[in-house]
């Protein structure tokens, strides 16, 4: 089955729109299992709704998704002026480059939208929450790729919460450049001279931490608050481990600064940064990054998060490499035991 481009309401009061594919039967009264992939910068939707088609569809999501869930495939297009001009239709959402809709901020388009990269996510859920619409649907999976990931790592930290909702929601970020840090200690790593704070002016701003976080439609919370919510949410981070490019994604100052060149050592360090922020006794043996003045958290984290790591050992960068994995397909498919894959103390 094919795919449709549709437009669905960007928020619940006014005229913006987000363009969406879906299947062209979205099948909406026995759909249980919403999947969204958000693409990378390119913002090159429909191929991406092809990919993740291909794997939860195909002969993989048929072997793996043992709780057999019906499922409903999704990609949201987030225009940019950059990589899609023109392309945008007269009321859809559109932001002048991939760095405003990664960071969350305000759309450029159309003319006085107040409306950001956090209230599309947010119009997602709400849109597959329509018990009326879509009357069986249990589970919402958010898949980030790339810079996409970038958005669903913070989306992760600062979405409303859901209290009442039916609907588990899972947010996995597959191989961000960056992650948004809610203290302002940056890592050391041996492997490389990183850039220092005096290096790098702005090094704790939005989007690479909290100072000046512009907030959400619900208001604005302390970096403490978000992590909070980051750490106790379902959220899994999908690590290719030959993600290793020096020169590919963000290598900008404030970027370099999470762990250095390489997309894989800074989501490594990433996993080493919470869990020591929490307190956790997660076994980081061998993982790259070393802090000093990290503040003990363990009062809102209780030395536990929820937060999984999932590492394709023989994987680099790419949405269909990671998840045509036996740890890739655990990540979208299974809702308890997600196999954990390489860790450098099991060598």
């Amino acid at each position: 089955m094919g795919s449709q481009l549709v437009s669905i309401p960007a928020s619940r009061n006014g005229s913006e729109k987000l363009a969406v594919f879906l299947p062209e039967d979205p099948e909406t009264k026995s759909a249980q299992h919403v999947m969204i992939i958000v693409p990378g910068k390119l913002s090159n939707a429909g191929l991406y709704w092809e990919r993740l088609r291909n794997v939860s569809e195909g002969l993989y999501g048929t072997q793996f998704n043992r709780t057999n869930r019906k499922i409903l495939n999704v990609s949201p297009i987030l225009f940019s002026e950059r990589f899609t001009p023109g392309l945008r239709g007269d009321d859809q959402l559109s932001w002048a480059t991939p760095r405003g809709w990664i960071a969350g901020l305000t759309a450029a388009h159309p003319a006085g939208t107040r409306l950001t990269s956090v209230d599309a996510l947010e119009a997602l859920v709400d849109e597959f929450s329509k018990s009326d619409k879509y009357p069986m649907v249990t589970n919402i999976t958010f898949v980030g790729q790339s810079a996409g990931g970038q958005l669903i790592q913070r989306y992760a930290a600062v979405a409303r919460d859901r209290p009442s909702s039916r609907i588990h929601i899972r947010y996995i970020q597959n191989n961000p450049a960056t992650c948004a840090y809610f203290t302002s200690q940056r890592p050391t790593n041996g492997n490389e001279t990183l850039p220092s704070k005096a290096d790098c002016r702005r090094s704790n701003t939005w989007p690479f931490g909290y100072h000046n976080f512009p907030g959400t439609a619900t208001g604005t919370k302390s970096p403490m608050e978000y992590f909070r919510q980051y750490i106790t949410r379902d959220v899994v981070a999908t690590v290719g481990y030959k993600d290793t490019n020096p020169c590919s994604g963000d290598q900008t100052c404030r970027a370099v600064m999470l762990g250095g060149h390489k997309r894989r050592d800074r989501n490594l360090i990433w996993h080493r940064y919470i869990n020591e922020l929490a307190r956790t006794n997660e076994d980081l043996t061998g993982f790259p990054g070393q802090f000093t003045g990290l503040p003990d958290w363990s009062s809102v984290s209780h030395y536990k998060v929820n937060l999984r790591l999932v590492v394709a050992k023989n994987e680099g960068h790419e949405f269909q490499d990671i998840f045509t994995t036996d740890v890739g397909l655990s990540a979208l498919f299974d809702d308890d035991n997600i196999m954990e894959g390489y860790r450098p103390s099991r060598i």
